[in-house]
């Protein structure tokens, strides 16, 4: 674990009285005692890290956002003394937010949102602490009894995930075993966790205090898909987790490192979470059995295209649409192997992926899915044409990819960035085309109406080449900036996995990737990597090399990112 990885922890008492009690009301009083924890080692007294010189106490406005209640200087003594904050509103549904300032600058954060400030009664709030623009262990400053829910309940690599509508998120399936090339998943036992960001906890269910044993999956599945989703019958809205293969080979396939072993998929092909009764069922639906498809939702909305279909391992040209009232299906003009689908407003959705049978002549798909499904090729400007089957093998500005990752921008332009690339000989199984020749990253700014896609390579900045030559990278979206994570990279032996610890942004107001000052604590292949509600992202489980073979992860960390534009130093805005 890289350092400074500090999580500070206050516990917070809240005092008030009503005005019938006494001559006049009180603002609350908080008594802060503070605490330093890694998540990963028993909880020290130690206070705040050294150099934080003041606390700013701040509640969310909902119109004026985010307004300063008091600042407390560090010589005012913030370790168990209690300090009077003026002016807390009394009310439900308060979210506060307390930023630890070092130079006048915020250095760490912690949020508490929809706590009850209720006259005459006491009011205990624990605070987890995040350093900004850094990476923290998961955990809490509790010690290690509490600390054996810091990490995934087992081993996880390529599972789903998905927000719960409490804002959690489940972690489901994933590969828990592994034995050489083969990566075995399990449907019983902690085949599921819950991850609480308020916490910073994986629960073995929704609520720790209910002696509730956790209900097993319908199905193992390695490299499903996970979405939020609600059926017609379902008394709120819940996940729904598609496809996977109860076990997965890694070697050189004919569409990919990566295939079901004997080319048997889980059944059935999905399951549905409710959290109302903290279990799966299994959905029987007439949906198209294939293996690491493109998927996303959006406006209730789930759209997957493309993927290896089984039986006969055969490259697959289906739109499938699955909403609360069923399942609507289309076909591609062409089949889109390791292809990625990312919403871009207004039902509409972005396919782009390997078109293994075109030579990657066509990468990229207009999905209009409102009412019925309407499908079109985009025609590309790029700086240089896509391939064709007569064109050889070189170095190129672009490539059309399976198994990239792909962000979307605020502007409305979606990051493509890694992958394998596709030509005239099928997939080259192996993200690096040569120490000479450019890494994969360009945007693609999307006209919906003209059907047409720009391709814009971007800058490498900083960013070794090498680290943007993976395949099974994560990006996650954080406002302008993309944070890209892990992935595969081989640049001797196409048939290995050479796993990466590598964490870098994509800046958009730059157009450049940047190195981070940090890196993973372990390397990371097919993990998780979830922005939650409160603008941190959640980094969990995968595959990590340790002594030439492969152990699916338990650890979890945690980014947050810096708070823009806002200072320590009063007046704050």
């Amino acid at each position: 674990m890289n350092k400074p990885k500090l999580l500070g922890f206050l516990a917070i008492v809240a005092l008030a009285c009503e005005a019938g009690d006494g001559p006049s009301a009180e603002a609350p009083r908080m008594t802060v005692a503070a605490l330093t924890n890694d998540g990963c080692t028993p909880a020290r007294t130690r206070g705040l890290p050294g150099g934080v010189d003041a606390l700013v106490i701040q509640v969310r406005d909902p119109e004026a956002g985010w307004i300063t209640l008091d600042r407390v200087e560090a010589e005012d003594g913030f370790d168990g003394q209690a300090l009077l904050v003026q002016d807390v509103p009394v009310g439900e549904a308060t979210d506060l937010r307390f930023l630890a300032c070092a130079a006048a600058t915020p250095r760490l954060v912690a949020t508490v949102s929809g706590v009850d400030l209720h006259e005459s009664r006491k009011h205990g709030l624990t605070l987890l602490f995040r350093p900004l623009d850094q990476l923290s262990c998961t955990g809490t400053g509790f010690g290690p009894s509490y600390n054996q829910y810091a990490g995934l309940g087992a081993g996880r690599a390529f599972a789903a995930h998905a927000g719960l509508p409490d804002g959690r998120l489940l972690i489901a399936g994933g590969a828990a075993l592994t034995d050489a090339d083969t990566f075995t998943g399990s449907a019983a036992g902690a085949a599921w966790d819950v991850f609480d960001a308020t916490e910073g906890l994986f629960l073995p269910g929704l609520e720790r205090g209910v002696a509730r044993p956790q209900r097993p999956m319908v199905a193992a599945r390695v490299a499903a898909q996970a979405f939020a989703y609600r059926p017609l019958t379902a008394t709120s809205a819940g996940v729904l987790v598609v496809g996977g293969a109860p076990t997965v080979v890694r070697g050189n396939h004919r569409y990919g490192p990566l295939a079901p072993a004997g080319g048997r998929l889980s059944e059935p092909i999905a399951e549905y979470f409710d959290p109302a009764l903290q279990a799966f069922a299994r959905v029987d639906a007439a949906i198209s059995p294939r293996f690491l498809p493109g998927g996303a939702e959006a406006d209730g909305l789930v759209v997957l295209a493309g993927g290896v279909a089984y039986p006969g391992e055969i490259p697959s040209d289906r739109v499938e649409v699955i909403d609360a009232g069923g399942l609507r299906s289309a076909q591609l003009g062409t089949a889109l192997v390791g292809p990625t689908v990312t919403p871009l407003g207004g039902g509409r959705f972005l396919a782009w992926g390997a078109d293994v049978t075109g030579c990657g002549a066509q990468p990229g798909w207009l999905l209009n899915v409102v009412g019925g499904i309407e499908v079109q090729p985009l025609t590309l400007d790029a700086p240089e044409p896509a391939p064709t089957c007569a064109t050889p093998r070189a170095c190129r500005s672009w490539y059309p990819t399976a198994y990239h990752a792909a962000a979307r921008l605020p502007d409305g332009r979606v990051l493509i960035v890694g992958g394998i690339a596709v030509g005239p000989d099928g997939l080259v199984n192996n993200p690096d085309q040569g120490v000479e020749c450019a890494p994969n990253a360009f945007v693609l700014d999307v006209d919906p109406v003209a059907a047409t896609a720009r391709i814009d390579p971007v800058g490498l900045g900083d960013v070794r080449p090498e680290v943007l030559k993976r395949a099974f990278q994560r990006a996650t979206a954080l406002g302008d900036r993309v944070l890209v994570t892990g992935g595969w990279g081989s640049f001797d032996n196409p048939g290995a996995f050479v796993v990466g610890n590598d964490a870098v942004f994509y800046d958009a107001a730059r157009d450049q990737f940047v190195a981070s000052a940090f890196s993973l604590a372990e390397p990371r292949l097919g993990h998780v990597s979830a922005r939650l509600p409160d603008g941190t992202v959640l980094l969990a489980g995968g595959l990590t090399g340790r002594g030439g073979g492969f152990d699916a992860s338990q650890t979890a960390e945690v980014y947050a990112p810096p708070l823009g534009g806002l200072s320590c130093d009063p007046p704050l805005p």
